[in-house]
C-alpha cells in the first residue's frame, strides 16, 4: 500500500487508487486525513515529547548523546514500518524538534534547565565538596565550586560543539564563573531570603527616590506648606525640576504610572477654565458684556427729555448776540478747521434761512448738543474753540431756562459713568498711552461712587475677554494679566484693593505653574532631564546573550527569571511613585508614610533619609526613642 508524508501528521497509508485521482481530490482526501488526526495544534503527545527531549538534551555532557540516540532509534522504526529512507526520516523528526522548540520557548527552555539540574544532581550529592556544596570557608567551596563547573561546562561546550576549542574555552569558563558563585548564591538565598524580597518591593525604593528628589529641589521640610499655597489642585511634581523629571519619566515610561501621571496633569488641565472663571467671578463678581452696559446708559440719558421739556416750561428768550458777536471775532483770526467749525456754530445761532438771530432757547439748547458732537472728532486746534463756544451757550442756557442745569448733571453723569467703563477696559494696557497707576489712581478717586462701579465693570469685562482669548496657554495669560511690572497690579489694586488683586494673580500665578508642569512632564521636551529621570527610577534593561551550552541555558533561564521579577517590581515602584507626585489623596499620603517606616526598620534607608521623606510629606515626626524609628503623630503604626 502506498504512503504519504503529511506535514504534522507523519506517515499515513492511503489507498493505491490515491495516485490516480485528480489533484483536486487528492486535495480533499489529505484533508479529510488531517482534520481526522486532529491537527492544526501541536498535540499533548507533541508536547510531551518535546518536555522529555530537551529534558534529557539539557543533561551536561551525556545528553546531547542520548537525544541524539533517540531520534536515530525513532528514525530507524519509522523507516522499517513505513519502508522510507531512513535520512529522510531522522531529517523529520528533527524539523519536527525544531518546530515544536520554536513554538513553546519557555517549555523547552525550562525543561532543559530541569535536566541540567537534575543530571548534575546526583554528582553534587555523591562528592559536595567537589562542587562547594560541602562544609568549609566560602573561598574554599567558590574555588571548589569554580574547578567543577569549568570542568563540566568545558567537557559539555565541547560534546556540543564537535570539539570547536572557542566554545570548549568559553563553555569551561561560564561554567567556573557560575560553579565559583554557586556557593555565595546559596548562602545568599538560604540566609537572605527575606532582605532580598525586601529589597524587591516597589514602594520602599519609590518612597526613597521622592524623598532624593524632595530635597534636591529643597521643598523636603515644608512641602505642605508649599503645595498649600499653591491651592488644592497643586501635586507634588509642581514643586520642583527633580519632582517634575521623575514625573516626566514616568510619563514616558509604559505602565500604570504611566496613566497615572497623564490622567493626573490631563484632568487638571481639563478644569483650568473653570478655576480661573470661577476665581474671577468669586473675588470680583460675574463679568458683564460692556456693550450692553453702554447701551443702558445711552437709553437712560435718552429717557431725561421729558426732563427737559419740562425745564423748557418756563424757559425765557435768549439773547445770543454777545456770543455771536465773540464767534464772529474768533472767526476772523482762526484758519483751517477751526475756523470753519466756528463758522458752522455762528451760522446755528440764526434763523434758519435768516442773518436774525433766533431767541428760541430751544435753537441754543440744539446748538449746544451739536457743539458736543464736533467735538467727538475735533483736533487740538478746533477743540479748544469749540469748548470756549459751548461755555457762552451753557452760562446763557443756565439763565434762560431755569432747571437745565440739574437735568444736565445727571445726563453729565452718565456720560461720565460711559467714559468711566471705557477707561475702565484700558486698565491692563501697556505702552504709551496706558494710564499711570498714581493718575489712575486719582482719577478713580475723583469720581463718583457709580462711575467708581463703571471702571470695575469695565476692568472685569476685559479680564474675562482676555481669558477667553488665552485658556489654552496659562503662561501667556498670566504675563498679559500680570504686565511686564507692577503697574497692573497697581491698577488692580487702586480698582478692587490689594486682597482681592493679590488673589487673582496668585490664581494666575498657580495656573502658569500647573501648565509648565503639564509642558514639562507631558510634551516631551528636556530630553536629558527625562532621560536622568528614568535612569533614576529605573526601565527595563538587557542582559547579555550567553553561550550556548548547558550552562548558558541555565543563565538564559535565569535571567528570564530575575527579568521578571525586575520588571514586575520596577513597574509596582514607577506606581507607587506615580501616585506620590500626583498625591491630592490623604490615604495615598499615609500608605507612603507607612511604607517609609517598614524601609527604615529594614534598613534600606537611614533614619536620616526617613526622617526628610516624612518631613517631605507635610507630617510632623516625633523624635525617635533609641532604637526606634520616628513616627508621625497623625498615622497609627
Amino acid at each position: 500500500m502506498p504512503t504519504l508524508n503529511i506535514e504534522g501528521v507523519g506517515r499515513v497509508t492511503v489507498d493505491e487508487n490515491f495516485a490516480t485521482l485528480p489533484p483536486d481530490e487528492q486535495e480533499r482526501v489529505i484533508g479529510d486525513i488531517v482534520s481526522q488526526t486532529g491537527s492544526g495544534g501541536d498535540s499533548a503527545n507533541d508536547v510531551t515529547a518535546l518536555a522529555a527531549g530537551e529534558y534529557i538534551e539539557g543533561i551536561p555532557i551525556v545528553g546531547p548523546y542520548i537525544r541524539g540516540g533517540a531520534d536515530r532509534l525513532g528514525a530507524g522504526i519509522r523507516s522499517a514500518i513505513y519502508d522510507t529512507d531512513y535520512e529522510d526520516e531522522l531529517a523529520f523528526i528533527q524539523g519536527r524538534n525544531a518546530d515544536l522548540e520554536e513554538s513553546h520557548p519557555n517549555l523547552a527552555t525550562g525543561a532543559n534547565i530541569v535536566g541540567g539540574v537534575v543530571g548534575i544532581a546526583p554528582a553534587v550529592m555523591a562528592a559536595p565538596a567537589a562542587f562547594g556544596a560541602g562544609g568549609g570557608s566560602l573561598l574554599a567551596r567558590s574555588g571548589a565550586g569554580a574547578l567543577s563547573g569549568g570542568a563540566i561546562g568545558g567537557a559539555d561546550a565541547a560534546v556540543r560543539s564537535d570539539g570547536d576549542i572557542g566554545e570548549t574555552a568559553q563553555g569551561a569558563l561560564f561554567g567556573g564563573a557560575l560553579g565559583g558563585v554557586s556557593p555565595l548564591a546559596g548562602d545568599l538565598i538560604s540566609g537572605g531570603y527575606n532582605r532580598v524580597m525586601n529589597w524587591f518591593q516597589g514602594p520602599s525604593r519609590a518612597q526613597a527616590n521622592f524623598g532624593r528628589a524632595a530635597q534636591a529641589d529643597d521643598v523636603a521640610g515644608d512641602m505642605a506648606d508649599r503645595l498649600a499655597a499653591l491651592g488644592d489642585d497643586a501635586m507634588p511634581m509642581d514643586l520642583g525640576p527633580n519632582l517634575q523629571q521623575q514625573a516626566g519619566a514616568l510619563a514616558a515610561t509604559p505602565g500604570p504610572g504611566q496613566q497615572t501621571i497623564r490622567s493626573a496633569v490631563r484632568a487638571r488641565n481639563a478644569g483650568a477654565t473653570g478655576r480661573i472663571t470661577g476665581a474671577l467671578d468669586d473675588t470680583f463678581g460675574p463679568a458683564r458684556d460692556p456693550g450692553m452696559i453702554d447701551d443702558a446708559i445711552r437709553i437712560r440719558q435718552r429717557a431725561l427729555g421729558p426732563d427737559y421739556e419740562d425745564a423748557f416750561l418756563n424757559a425765557r428768550r435768549v439773547d445770543t448776540s454777545p456770543i455771536a458777536q465773540n464767534l464772529d471775532a474768533m472767526k476772523t483770526r482762526l484758519r483751517g478747521d477751526a475756523q470753519r467749525a466756528i463758522g458752522r456754530v455762528r451760522d446755528m445761532l440764526n434763523i434758519t434761512g435768516t442773518d436774525q438771530l433766533d431767541p428760541n432757547p430751544r435753537t441754543l439748547f440744539e446748538t449746544r448738543h451739536a457743539i458736543d458732537a464736533m467735538m467727538d472728532t475735533a483736533d487740538r486746534n478746533t477743540a479748544p474753540a469749540l469748548t470756549i463756544a459751548r461755555q457762552q451757550i451753557d452760562r446763557e442756557l443756565t439763565r434762560a431756562v431755569p432747571g437745565i442745569k440739574a437735568v444736565d448733571a445727571r445726563h453729565a453723569e452718565l456720560a461720565r459713568q460711559s467714559e468711566a467703563l471705557a477707561l475702565g477696559q484700558r486698565v491692563l494696557e501697556a505702552g504709551k498711552t496706558a494710564p499711570r497707576p498714581t493718575t489712575f489712581a486719582d482719577d478713580f478717586a475723583s469720581r463718583t461712587p457709580r462711575q467708581q462701579v463703571r471702571m470695575r465693570q469695565g476692568a472685569r469685562a476685559e479680564i474675562d475677554r482676555i481669558v477667553g482669548n488665552n485658556a489654552n496657554d496659562r503662561v501667556a495669560l498670566n504675563k498679559i494679566l500680570k504686565g511686564e511690572g507692577d503697574w497692573n497690579r497697581d491698577r488692580l489694586v487702586t480698582l478692587f484693593g490689594a486682597k482681592k488683586a493679590d488673589r487673582i494673580l496668585g490664581v494666575m500665578d498657580r495656573e502658569a505653574r500647573y501648565y509648565g508642569t503639564s509642558q514639562t512632564v507631558t510634551q516631551n521636551s528636556q530630553t536629558a532631564a527625562r532621560q536622568a529621570g528614568q535612569a533614576e527610577i529605573g526601565t527595563p534593561g538587557g542582559f547579555p546573550e550567553p553561550p550556548q551550552t548547558i550552562w548558558g541555558t541555565v543563565i538564559k533561564g535565569g535571567q528570564k527569571l530575575v527579568g521578571a521579577l525586575r520588571n514586575e517590581t520596577r513597574t509596582a515602584s514607577n506606581a507607587e511613585l506615580a501616585d506620590l507626585l500626583a498625591a491630592r489623596d490623604p490615604r495615598t499620603v499615609t500608605a507612603a508614610i507607612r511604607a517609609v517606616q517598614a524601609a527604615q526598620r529594614r534598613g534600606d534607608i537611614t533614619q536620616a533619609v526617613a526622617r526628610e521623606t516624612l518631613q517631605a510629606l507635610g507630617i510632623g515626626v516625633v523624635p525617635a526613642a533609641s532604637g526606634a524609628s520616628s513616627m508621625p503623630r497623625n498615622v497609627q503604626p
